[in-house]
């Protein structure tokens, strides 16, 4: 049995990337719709309602930041394997952190796992009534990312050829970005279906209406974005490959985000 290498991890990589992007592109158009012109109410009757101008910046702005990032995967992908020069292999272009379009990407990654990272602590702001309390432990969180994150990318700019990544200064600094984007998903998905759960409680005999299917569709979406962070890290730890093909389906916070949402309650 052939043993997983970096190239072979990329190409994987490439593909589950591209797949995820073209269910994200549907889900985008999807969200648009609903956040610009109508959504259907859980007793399933069409409504109008004015834009919500941060939702609708957050979803153009990850938009741009996937796409982009999709488009260096490719690029990336042309030179490893295409544009090759003579003694360059495809692993030594994958490997060399510091080549201005792996940090490119890395930038790209932990831009729109920021954004992705903000939006759920917004949305947990609003559906707590806009209480400052409950958001303190995810806004220092996702402090924590951004934190990290700006050292992984500007480590990987000076990272000196031949290092190893995994116990250099940047190993470190990604651990941390992993940690605290996972800790935000843990903690606003929890809150976010307490809360709900709670109301629902408490208007139960009042209302037939049950808001018991939101609840299921934000613990999917948070479950599934929580099992390839997790594979992701384990990956990594371990320093194996498969590191890299979980990271192409990580990449796209947007499936946690609004998206997928908007689309079922349509």
């Amino acid at each position: 049995m052939a043993v997983l290498t970096l190239p072979m991890a990329e190409l994987a990589g490439i593909v589950v990337h591209s797949t995820m992007y073209g269910i994200y592109i549907m889900l985008f158009i999807g969200c648009i719709y609903v956040l610009c012109f109508k959504y259907r109410s859980l007793s399933g009757r069409h409504h109008s309602r004015p834009v919500n101008k941060i939702l609708l910046t957050v979803a153009f702005t990850l938009f741009v930041l996937i796409t982009a990032h999709w488009i260096i995967q490719i690029s990336r992908l042309f030179d490893a394997f295409i544009f090759v020069a003579n003694g360059t292999t495809p692993e030594s272009v994958y490997i060399a952190a510091r080549n201005p379009k792996n940090v490119a990407k890395t930038a790209l990654y932990v831009a729109q796992t920021l954004v992705g990272d903000m939006t759920m602590v917004y949305r947990l702001f609003i559906v707590w009534n806009r209480s400052w309390t409950v958001i303190i432990l995810p806004t220092l969180t996702t402090a924590g990312l951004l934190a990290a994150g700006v050292n992984v990318v500007v480590s990987f700019a000076r990272q000196t050829p031949g290092v190893d990544i995994f116990t250099s200064a940047s190993g470190h600094w990604i651990i941390t970005v992993f940690a605290t984007t996972l800790a935000t998903n843990l903690i606003v998905t929890s809150l976010i279906a307490y809360r709900i759960w709670s109301i629902n409680r408490m208007v139960q005999g009042v209302t037939r209406t049950s808001i018991m299917p939101i609840i299921n569709i934000i613990l999917e979406s948070a479950g599934l974005y929580t099992a390839f962070l997790v594979m992701t890290h384990m990956a990594y730890l371990a320093k194996a490959p498969f590191q890299f093909i979980a990271l192409d389906a990580v990449s796209l916070p947007e499936f946690r985000s609004i998206d997928r949402r908007c689309l079922k309650l349509m």
